[in-house]
């Protein structure tokens, strides 16, 4: 792991910044796309001191308002025959349906919730979209669920991180240690092994 980190510091910092901003776009438009793993990943780097959090963070809400903006308006211009027809794995009919359902009765809550609601984050978006709600609405309650998940990937990118230290600390505490037994053992068994030629 320390390697691997070392030869992503070689990386020049912007680099990084736009990975993060895609996995954000990624999330929205692409749903198998594991862009919050890496958005993780990302804060356990500014965490380490690798990348600035500031410009992170920027960089993934600002992927998380591109994905969100296209998504939406995808909807829009699209409407829901053109995910009915497809039935695909991750728009079916039966999850659509069941959405718009929840959404009849709870519509700008499960927009502000959205990001919280893993498979069904971007269909909440879409029928948004779908559903000519206003967008400038759409986005300024989006911001709520946007910022706080943002929140919570890079508190938890701190959280491994400190968890890391720790884990690696003790690993290599074990690892003297196990050397030092073995060594121990090593000395231990060429002495019996001395006194039983001598006798």
């Amino acid at each position: 792991m320390e390697s691997f980190i070392a030869h992503i510091e070689q990386f020049h910092p912007g680099w990084i910044y736009l990975i993060l901003f895609f996995s954000g776009v990624l999330e929205y438009i692409f749903p198998p796309f594991p862009g919050d793993s890496i958005i993780l990943f990302g804060a356990f780097l500014a965490a380490k001191g690798v990348i600035n959090i500031h410009y992170a963070f920027t960089a993934t809400s600002l992927g998380f308002i591109l994905g969100l903006s296209l998504l939406y308006w995808f909807g829009l211009k699209k409407g829901r025959q053109f995910f009915v027809k497809r039935n695909t794995r991750f728009f079916s009919i039966k999850t659509l349906t069941k959405t718009e359902l929840h959404f009849q009765k709870y519509g700008w809550l499960l927009i502000v919730l959205h990001r919280f609601l893993f498979s069904l984050r971007m269909i909440v978006i879409l029928l948004a979209g779908i559903g000519q709600l206003p967008f400038k609405r759409v986005l300024a309650f989006s911001m709520v669920s946007l910022i706080l998940w943002n929140v919570l990937l890079f508190y938890l990118g701190f959280v491994l991180q400190l968890s890391y230290e720790t884990i690696s600390y003790y690993f290599q505490y074990s690892s003297n240690l196990f050397y030092l037994i073995v060594f121990l053992g090593a000395i231990i068994y060429l002495l019996v092994k001395r006194v039983k030629a001598s006798e």
